[in-house]
């Protein structure tokens, strides 16, 4: 008996304590309950330029031709890609290409 008394009281102090606080709610994002869902689904379908995707384009060792950039960024225009990030991977696996 004393034992669940050492435990049963300072649990219900506990509980007391705890249910006095008062709960803060954070919002880590704004909400707008003006958008209207016909503008917003309007914009997946014309999604402005600034918004589109960007891709990284790896030349291996330089090595690159005017025809195969050309394919590739035909490729990427036809696919609604905005934008490339070119990098040159480098390393000794490939013959070199031209400095660019």
């Amino acid at each position: 008996m004393k034992i669940i008394r050492l435990i049963l009281i300072p649990l219900i102090g506990l509980l007391l304590l705890t249910s006095n606080q008062k709960v803060i709610e954070k919002y880590y994002f704004e909400t707008h309950p003006d958008i209207k869902y016909n503008t917003l689904k309007a914009g997946f379908y014309n999604v402005p330029q600034e918004a589109k995707m960007r891709v990284w384009w790896f030349w291996m060792n330089g090595i690159a031709t005017k025809r195969s950039i050309t394919q590739d960024l035909e490729a990427m225009k036809a696919n609604g890609i905005a934008g490339a990030i070119l990098c040159d991977n480098g390393g000794d696996y490939a013959p070199l290409g031209p400095t660019f």
